[in-house]
């Protein structure tokens, strides 16, 4: 390959020259550059015409670089930045000297080589150089800075105005300081702006708080402004705790507004766009998070959940007892058969009872439409006629016959029973 160069005409180097990346891309790579430093020394002007003027002096300066950084010097100082790329590839800590040296050079596009090299001397430099060049490495740069410098790092964080810059910078920052110390990431989160994002870096820095203070926790979650980002970050640590401390997140239970949770935020809140994330629940769907962790604790701790459940007044958590009685249900029938069996007439009592039936009727691997029909009856004359209705309408697709004589031993009015009965026979 060496007496191939030697030989080749400018026509061979060109092609050589433009042999890049193959099945052997190290190799190509250095055939490719010892033909273009070839053609540079036959017709320098026409191996600079015949690549990207950028490249071919990058190209140049990474072989040569005495010799380029002088003719750059002496006819193409627009290229210098190129000049420093090349060098910084083989040479980074001449390329740092050189920078230092010409301060107006255009920096936006050095190599990776000089970064590093720069990051070990100057991080705020190289972060910005990183952030300017958008290329993905501030998450990088910014990360280790952090770890050696976290004040420092902070500080020029905060000082970023590029939405872009700040965004990835606070990712890296607020997941290192949660990490490390919830309360400082909570005390920095709440100087951002208010709205999804801040709520986001808050719910994050409580969820790890309470895990090892948890009244401290608690206060923060109820200290949240937004009155539905309060019900945000309470569900985020419950859910979080359900596993740890289901005692714990089940106290909660009662301190959430679980109606709040399924409305949308008004815009002065600032949150009509939230997706509160929290790696520590492994939660994907936020939305879903209230079902999980009702879901959750009715596994672990299912009275404690329900009594809780039980104090709350129904339009907050109406909706949120069905689910976790149809839980319930599904895991221990005659348990949460009890625990309805000892609630006192009214909205609780009917709301189980009604998500009992549903259970019975739809969810159970063994529809029971007898035992379905037994409790409708139980429930507050509203909700009876409606789920009396629904088994019965269920029950006569099956077994028509058994449905006609279950509801003639219904006690309730003839009217009622006449009309369930038309229905049957339908």
């Amino acid at each position: 390959m060496a007496r191939f160069i030697q030989s080749a005409s400018a026509k061979d180097l060109a092609g050589a020259s433009d042999r890049n990346s193959d099945e052997r891309a190290y190799e190509s790579s250095a055939i490719s550059g010892l033909a273009f430093l070839r053609w540079l020394e036959m017709d320098q002007e026409a191996a600079l015409r015949h690549n990207p003027a950028m490249l071919g002096w990058s190209v140049w300066a990474r072989l040569q670089p005495k010799e380029a950084l002088a003719e750059a010097l002496k006819s193409r100082p627009d290229m210098l930045d190129s000049i420093i790329d090349g060098i910084a590839q083989s040479d980074p800590a001449l390329a740092r000297k050189l920078l230092e040296e010409h301060p107006g050079v255009n920096r936006m596009f050095l190599s990776a080589s000089l970064r590093e090299e720069l990051e070990k001397t100057d991080p705020a430099a190289a972060a910005s150089q990183a952030s300017q060049k958008n290329d993905g490495a501030l998450t990088g740069i910014f990360t280790r800075w952090f770890d050696q410098e976290p004040e420092k790092a902070l500080a020029w964080m905060r000082g970023l105005t590029d939405p872009v810059q700040r965004r990835v910078a606070e990712e890296v920052a607020f997941k290192k300081l949660t990490a490390s110390d919830p309360a400082t990431a909570l005390k920095e989160a709440r100087q951002l702006p208010a709205g999804g994002r801040q709520l986001n870096f808050m719910a994050d820095a409580i969820v790890a708080l309470a895990h090892t203070d948890p009244a401290a926790g608690l206060a923060a979650a109820e200290s949240v402004a937004s009155p539905f980002g309060r019900q945000k970050v309470l569900v985020a640590l419950a859910g979080s705790l359900t596993a740890s401390d289901p005692g714990q997140a089940a106290a909660l239970v009662s301190k959430i507004d679980w109606r709040r949770l399924a409305e949308t935020p008004k815009p002065e809140e600032g949150e009509d766009a939230i997706l509160l994330r929290n790696s520590q629940t492994g939660r994907e769907d936020p939305e879903g998070l209230p079902d999980k962790v009702i879901t959750g604790l009715m596994a672990s701790v299912p009275e404690a959940t329900a009594n809780a459940l039980a104090t709350l007044p129904p339009e907050s958590g109406g909706e949120i007892l069905g689910t976790a009685i149809g839980n319930w249900a599904g895991q221990a029938p005659e348990a949460a058969s009890a625990w309805i069996r000892d609630q006192p007439a009214g909205p609780v009592r009917d709301r189980s009872i009604e998500a009992l039936t549903h259970w019975l009727i739809y969810r159970s691997p063994e529809p029971d439409y007898a035992a379905a029909l037994s409790w409708a009856e139980a429930a507050s004359p509203e909700k009876q006629r409606w789920l009396l209705k629904d088994t019965v309408r269920r029950w006569r697709k099956s077994d028509p016959l058994a449905a006609a004589e279950a509801v003639e031993g219904l006690k309730i009015p003839e009217e009622q029973r006449d009309a369930l009965l038309e229905m049957i026979e339908q």
